[in-house]
């Protein structure tokens, strides 16, 4: 049975059997669940993200629309940027809604935790930053904030020839139209510890997708992360209060060897003035990265991590441009952990 087209209302998806078989679980969160998936007429290895059909408060008829809002952003996407995990059909059985996903090899958090939270390089540090700005340049681009950048997001296509990670940005559930109007109330989506200062008093937008980079940015290069460490506790408002208004270390022996033009660029990304912070199209021309990363160009090409060329504009679904773009998962407060969030992997 043929599947209505991605982005269509998902009542109208075809049944998740028989064309595909579900396998076992790859990750789990608060809102969803990724299993392996096979497709039984191809044969193909997928992946399957399980929501319930059936949401506390919500009518399924709405449930179906924020997850096909999801899904239609998602789809629009990867056409527009192959650093977008693809997705490659919408079904539904009668207690459940499935994304069918390509298959990835693990996320970047398991990538980095396999060596030991160790520093990377400045060639690997920013080989994963260029990526990672390719998607978010093709998200701002067509007018869509991500808002939960962060390792768990980014799943591990394949490790190229150099050693390195080609990573997709994955989980769509907390992107919000740049066109929508503020949400009623100023809950934020996302992971506290990536969290830009702007988030704790409004929804978020595509400037704090920056900010959460520029956060991945610093741990990659140091070992460490800019406010706090995630395995001691402080309270909800010390954190934040560091976020508003701490000093932002980029000096001691974590930084030694780290180049100036990293730091400097660590600094643009972090900056508290959001109107002022540096772009994803002006991160992509940083010569620090440039220079990081030009002697790959052919792999970047090979690998379609894209470049610094603006991003082909996707159409996205009239829902989501029409100010119904709210998808997803919202946070209303801090979790117990900083460094938790509301999904976990590719879920």
């Amino acid at each position: 049975m043929r599947s209505a087209p991605i982005g269509a209302a998902l009542e109208d998806a075809a049944p998740l059997s028989p064309d595909y078989q579900l396998g076992n679980e790859i990750g789990r969160g608060s809102f969803a669940v990724v299993l392996h998936c096979t497709d039984t007429r191809t044969g193909t290895r997928l992946a399957a993200k399980k929501l319930q059909r059936y949401v506390h408060g919500r009518l399924p008829a709405q449930q179906a629309a924020v997850v096909g809002a999801e899904a239609a952003a998602q789809a629009a996407l990867c056409a527009a940027s192959p650093s977008i995990l693809r997705l490659v059909d919408v079904r539904q059985d009668d207690n459940y809604l499935y994304l069918i996903q390509e298959l990835c090899l693990m996320d970047l958090a398991a990538w980095l935790q396999q060596r030991g939270g160790a520093p990377l390089s400045g060639r690997e540090a920013a080989s994963i930053l260029r990526q990672l700005l390719s998607a978010l340049a093709a998200c701002h681009h067509a007018g869509i904030a991500f808002r939960d950048v962060k390792p768990a997001n980014l799943l591990i296509r394949e490790i190229n020839a150099n050693g390195l990670p080609m990573i997709v940005l994955a989980d769509f559930g907390c992107c919000r139209s740049t066109a929508d109007p503020p949400p009623a109330s100023h809950a934020s989506a996302g992971t506290p510890l990536y969290s830009s200062p702007e988030s704790l008093h409004s929804a978020g937008g595509i400037e704090g997708d920056i900010w959460s980079a520029g956060v991945l940015l610093y741990h990659l290069l140091s070992g460490h992360y800019p406010f706090c460490d995630p395995r001691h506790r402080i309270s909800q408002g010390e954190f934040w209060r560091r976020v508003a208004e701490a000093p932002i270390r980029t000096a001691g022996p974590a930084w030694h060897g780290v180049s100036p033009g990293a730091v400097a660029l660590v600094h643009r990304m972090l900056d508290r003035d959001c109107s002022s912070r540096i772009t994803a199209e002006q991160a992509q021309q940083d010569p620090w990265l440039l220079d990081m990363t030009s002697s790959r160009a052919s792999d970047w090409r090979r690998a379609g991590s894209g470049g610094a060329a603006e991003p082909a504009q996707p159409q996205l679904p009239e829902r989501m441009q029409a100010g119904k773009g709210m998808v997803g998962n919202v946070l209303p407060g801090m979790p117990a952990s900083l460094a938790s969030g509301p999904l976990h992997a590719s879920v």
